[in-house]
């Protein structure tokens, strides 16, 4: 892509193409396209984006934009499905807890001195606690209702 006048950045079968200007990213998605031709594969359509980064993008979890780097919103959605998967196979508190704390370090990890990650990881947190806090009052209340105490 340098050679284009782009940049681009590769993690397994994702790819991220960035260039200055609308021409040189025409060259370089007529290049990729090229290429997935020669493989035969395709592009997925919901996660094909191709537009001005103004925008901001989803890449490996995260949403990068001019405002910086945040947690991608599928990426939360992914998180509070999997609890939710967990709760309705009865999973304890303790280990929806457990869950939470990975997925956490694994946020963390992945902004580890690539940006002020102070903003970032406060931003994130206080997202983080605010749901635990309401996830664990509605499981306590629905634990006490399904002992009959309520």
């Amino acid at each position: 892509m340098a050679e284009l006048g782009g940049f681009s950045a590769r993690f397994m079968d994702v790819v991220v193409i960035l260039a200055p200007t609308r021409w040189k990213l025409r060259k370089a998605i007529k290049a990729v396209n090229q290429v997935m031709n020669d493989l035969q594969v395709e592009k997925h359509p919901d996660k094909t984006f191709i537009g001005p980064i103004a925008r901001g993008f989803d890449f490996l979890g995260y949403f990068f934009c001019g405002q910086g780097l945040r947690i991608a919103k599928k990426t939360i959605e992914r998180m509070l499905d999997k609890i939710s998967r967990l709760d309705e196979q009865g999973a304890d508190v303790i280990r929806i807890e457990k869950y939470v704390r990975r997925w956490w370090q694994w946020v963390k990890g992945g902004v580890d001195g690539l940006v002020d990650s102070v903003s970032f990881l406060n931003t994130a947190y206080v997202v983080c606690v605010r749901f635990w806090m309401v996830f664990c009052s509605v499981s306590l209340i629905m634990a006490h209702l399904k002992t009959g105490n309520g």
